[in-house]
């Protein structure tokens, strides 16, 4: 057994959480420079800004970060599951709300996210390699999912997709 696989609680208790959390639908973020400040995020236009140290060690003191992010779509969003098993959700999401073929979908995928755990780690399980991964987020649509790992041991991160088929059952199609 992997020492994160989900598999240690099963995968009704991740659907209980599921059920009982709360989906935030987050915003499309452009891609850009924006300045945080006191929870609030700016885009900034101007992107060769030329601070000196001073003013940039003033602008932490007072709590202003400036980061360039990339572009994210609108989506749906959660955290589930136990503490030492927790990962997040990510829904696809138009016009600020998730599709209820998709909430099904993920209602279908969470109720065997231990299963589909198995099946990804045996499928890119090299005995070579000891990454100790954990599984950090999936990702639903309509026909597809991506179960998205990270490595403990050294900077590597991978995905794992399955796709719906005619059976109505999720099938794994490959590593991404």
């Amino acid at each position: 057994m992997n020492k994160y696989s989900l598999d240690k609680y099963p995968s009704s208790l991740y659907l209980e959480a599921f059920n009982s959390s709360e989906v935030k639908i987050i915003p499309y973020q452009e891609e850009g420079l924006y300045r945080i400040h006191k929870g609030k995020k700016t885009k900034i236009a101007k992107e060769n800004r030329g601070y000196t140290m001073t003013q940039l060690e003033q602008m932490r003191q007072r709590g202003i970060v400036e980061i360039y992010l990339s572009e994210h779509a609108e989506h749906g969003f959660c955290e589930i599951g136990p503490e030492d098993r927790s990962f997040e959700v990510i829904l696809e999401a138009h016009n600020g709300s998730v599709e209820k073929q998709i909430i099904e979908n993920a209602k279908a995928i969470i109720s065997r996210i231990a299963e589909m755990d198995t099946e990804a780690r045996d499928r890119t399980y090299n005995p070579q390699d000891n990454y100790e991964e954990e599984l950090a987020y999936i990702v639903i649509k309509l026909d597809k999912v991506e179960l998205h790992y990270f490595a403990t041991t050294v900077n590597t991160e991978w995905g794992v997709y399955f796709k719906k088929k005619e059976d109505n059952h999720w099938h794994y199609e490959g590593l991404g």
